[in-house]
């Protein structure tokens, strides 16, 4: 009977995730490639941060509570005929963060000895 109720429950957990904003930082070999990224201020978002053929990466924002944390690397594989690179197997990073006040911030991510900076608007 437990089992009936876990699994009962879980179409409303996954429902419930799926509302949530998602934003992704995603460096590939060792460059980022978000020019800006943009939430609605006051609501709770979540930020994923993967690093493609890029070892050695952290994210952090500590004006929006992040602080630093490691991005694991993925090997990219060769894409198959067909297949985009989004669409292999790419570990991740998941964030839960906000609300935050509207505003500019910056999300910085440091690639070995480089610093980049991504803007986060929130509108």
């Amino acid at each position: 009977m437990a089992k009936l109720a876990v699994l009962g429950a879980l179409p409303l957990i996954l429902s419930a995730c799926s509302d949530r904003l998602v934003r992704s930082v995603v460096v590939h070999d060792g460059h980022v490639e978000q020019q800006t990224i943009t939430v609605r201020s006051g609501v709770p978002f979540t930020l994923t941060a993967s690093a493609i053929d890029s070892p050695s990466v952290s994210v952090l924002a500590p004006e929006i509570g992040l602080a630093p944390i490691a991005v694991p690397n993925t090997q990219a594989p060769p894409p198959k005929p067909g297949q985009s690179l989004s669409s292999a197997d790419i570990d991740k990073v998941r964030l839960e963060l906000g609300p935050v006040a509207p505003g500019n911030y910056r999300i910085t991510v440091v690639t070995g000895d480089t610093v980049h900076s991504v803007p986060l608007v929130a509108e």
